[in-house]
């Protein structure tokens, strides 16, 4: 037996293991790097992609999210953007005109 059908044969044992323990397939899956998923991940993809405006209200983040298919309501979009806004995150936050307006940390 060659070096290569031992590690075959490894590599299957582990996957029969895997499905044992672990259920499913047994096949390692690779994460993605970038999680876009939820509302957060509806912003972070704003960020990612360069799309979010230079100052932005929550109504008009909510807009540009649902042209990119995230639907969620205000409430919850404006606790996702206060997280981003938390000191050291990626926003911050200010009141402008009455309105608490969020804008990318420099």
């Amino acid at each position: 037996m060659n070096q290569e059908q031992i590690n075959k044969q490894i590599f299957d044992r582990l996957e029969k293991i895997e499905r044992v323990v672990f259920g499913g397939s047994g096949r390692i899956k690779k994460k993605s790097s970038k999680n876009y998923e939820g509302p957060k991940g509806g912003i972070g993809f704003l960020l990612d992609k360069n799309l979010f405006p230079t100052k932005a209200p929550v109504s008009v983040v909510k807009e540009l999210l649902e042209k990119y298919g995230y639907h969620y309501k205000r409430e919850v979009i404006q606790t996702a953007l206060n997280r981003f806004s938390k000191p050291g995150g990626l926003l911050v936050s200010f009141m402008e005109n009455g309105k608490k307006v969020y804008a990318k940390r420099k």
